[in-house]
């Protein structure tokens, strides 16, 4: 759907397309993620934690609009102080990372616990 592969991915979701977009994530989670479960455990993990982080952003910017906000948007970012802590990881980590290590801006623990968990 053009609202997720464009509007999400490369540009944002505007204010008021920001309903439309919790339903369209909705309708797409109930197969997606059924057919995941059934199918793969970590990718229905990896998934999980996507559809849910952008239905938590979606339900507080519908609040934001109901409060009378006019500036919301929805728009991916990178988040600098993550960035600044990768580039110091040597690449020989990150190559030598486990497949079933969460990807490096996914993590919810600090860099040093992380390095610590997955170092060989």
């Amino acid at each position: 759907h053009k609202l997720i592969s464009d509007r999400l991915y490369r540009k944002y979701i505007a204010k008021e397309n920001i309903k439309d977009l919790c339903l369209l994530l909705d309708s797409i989670k109930i197969g997606f993620i059924g057919y995941l479960n059934s199918n793969s455990n970590s990718k229905f993990e990896t998934y999980r934690e996507y559809f849910r982080a952008l239905n938590k952003i979606s339900l507080d910017s519908l609040e934001l609009l109901e409060l009378g906000e006019d500036d919301v948007k929805i728009q991916i970012h990178l988040m600098l102080p993550y960035c600044i802590e990768e580039k110091k990881l040597p690449e020989s980590f990150l190559d030598n990372l486990p497949n079933n290590a969460k990807p490096f801006w996914l993590r919810e623990i600090s860099m040093k616990e992380y390095v610590k968990k997955y170092s060989t």
